[in-house]
């Protein structure tokens, strides 16, 4: 059986899923998908035929589409617990 990720697990990835993003916003799956898309267009105009993984978005776009540095999500994770 797969576990599930925890948010810590999440932040330190490069790469993240629709479903990371829901779990690490902690946000519906309607806005999840909906930053995604977002995402995703900008990473088609930035990489063209050179995007690696296709189901996935960077972490790096999304933080920049979120408006939140990773210190800052890594703060809120850690006060959240």
């Amino acid at each position: 059986m797969k576990t599930k990720k925890t948010r810590e697990q999440i932040v330190n990835q490069i790469y993240v899923s629709q479903e990371d993003i829901r779990r690490l916003f902690q946000i519906g799956y309607d806005k999840a998908k909906d930053l995604y898309q977002m995402c995703d267009e900008v990473e088609t105009e930035e990489l063209g035929p050179w995007r690696y993984e296709h189901r996935k978005v960077r972490m790096n776009t999304l933080l920049k589409i979120s408006q939140v540095s990773l210190d800052q999500l890594r703060q809120q994770i850690k006060n959240a617990d």
